[in-house]
């Protein structure tokens, strides 16, 4: 099992009961590859680290399961679900569909305010060294993007299908100065073409730039 240590910090920076807490640190140590895919996950250990019952952690390990990160099987325990290549592509393939969708909703609600705060946005992303914290910006970036459109059921979608696919990409795309710079000049592109009100062009470079990280998929994936 991975460092199992860092759960306590991630359920530290989390405030709520204990069941909450504890999918808070699990699913952060997950979506981080903190875990990696395939990795079992033993509710002995979890619950000892935690300092708690085995009755969240089993909770937590239910919520994960939902997911799609977790995959508990019967008389053999909890692993991290590991996906294959044909899986990820699907899944950026719906991202990209759904997003690019919504943004043509989003793009008339967008403000002035809405414009800066993007733009700020990809100014951290630009001088972020650290690949996970340019990844949280990046998604930052798109979630601000659609948020106008207030699609809360595309939120959610989008939000799982991030938290499966990120930890096979960050490494891979944002390890590398240059396609982090890559990815904001996209994001600025973006952003330039939603200020002309041109709906179809931006969702095209918006669905463009959500696949065009399937050529960062590791190649070591079934």
């Amino acid at each position: 099992m991975g460092d199992i240590k860092i759960l306590q910090k991630y359920a530290d920076d989390h405030i709520g009961p204990a069941h909450e807490r504890v999918l808070a640190a699990l699913r952060k140590a997950i979506e981080r590859g903190d875990f990696a895919p395939g990795e079992s996950l033993r509710q002995e250990a979890i619950s000892a680290t935690l300092r708690v019952s085995h009755i969240p952690v089993r909770e937590a390990l239910r919520h994960l399961e939902a997911d799609g990160l977790v995959e508990v099987q019967r008389n053999k325990g909890a692993r991290v679900v590991a996906l294959s290549r044909k899986t990820i592509e699907d899944m950026m393939e719906i991202r990209a569909y759904i997003s690019s969708n919504i943004l043509k909703t989003a793009i008339p609600l967008l403000t002035e305010a809405d414009y800066k705060r993007l733009q700020t946005i990809i100014d951290r992303q630009r001088v972020a060294t650290d690949p996970i914290k340019a990844d949280d910006w990046n998604n930052e970036f798109h979630r601000r993007l659609l948020q106008p459109a207030q699609n809360q059921v595309a939120e959610k979608v989008i939000g799982l299908i991030n938290a499966n696919i990120d930890r096979y990409l960050r490494g891979n795309f944002y390890g590398e100065q240059a396609f982090r710079n890559r990815s904001a000049d996209e994001h600025e592109q973006i952003l330039t073409t939603c200020k002309t009100g041109d709906k179809n062009r931006a969702a095209y470079l918006l669905s463009q730039h959500i696949l065009s990280a399937r050529d960062r998929i590791p190649e070591d994936l079934m």
